[in-house]
């Protein structure tokens, strides 16, 4: 398969983050995701798991009729990383059914949409300040965010900025 040969734009995925977070004016945590699904004119919808049975689909962007579909049954911190991921591939331009969300996907478009997800619930710039704190540990900083302490291992460890 061709895409396996490209390489993710991680810079351009972070940037197109950031540039979203500035555009709708959050700037703390917890990154709230209606006002962004309301500038991008998306329409949010929950589905049930039996909808998609044992495809493992938590999220989806119909890009025909913009519509952002989330499995409703996951927990909220999976459906906030979910629609997060999905953003990404809409923004990132990512057209087409993609794989399932799997952090440890080596496609370079969920990595760049992993990574999108990423600076959109945890930036860099805030879990950086947040971690020179005596105090900062996964439990708590995931709680701050929220996302799940998996995610914020995830970011911490993929960002560079190890807790010590």
């Amino acid at each position: 398969m061709l895409e396996s040969t490209l390489k993710p734009n991680k810079l351009r995925a972070r940037s197109i983050a950031k540039k979203l977070l500035e555009k709708v004016g959050i700037n703390n945590p917890p990154v709230k995701l209606s006002p962004i699904i309301r500038n991008l004119e998306l329409i949010a919808t929950p589905f049930n798991k039996e909808t998609f049975k044992n495809k493992g689909i938590s999220a989806f962007v119909d890009l025909e009729n913009y519509i952002l579909a989330y499995n409703n049954s996951d927990p909220t911190v999976r459906k906030r990383f979910s629609v997060a991921h999905e953003i990404g591939h809409l923004l990132l331009g990512h057209a087409g059914q993609r794989d399932i969300f799997n952090l440890e996907s080596r496609d370079p478009c969920e990595v760049e949409a992993n990574i999108f997800a990423a600076e959109l619930l945890i930036p860099y710039d805030w879990i950086k300040k947040d971690l020179a704190s005596p105090q900062a540990n996964i439990k708590n900083l995931a709680s701050k965010y929220w996302v799940s302490e998996v995610a914020m291992g995830w970011r911490i460890y993929k960002s560079d900025a190890l807790l010590i």
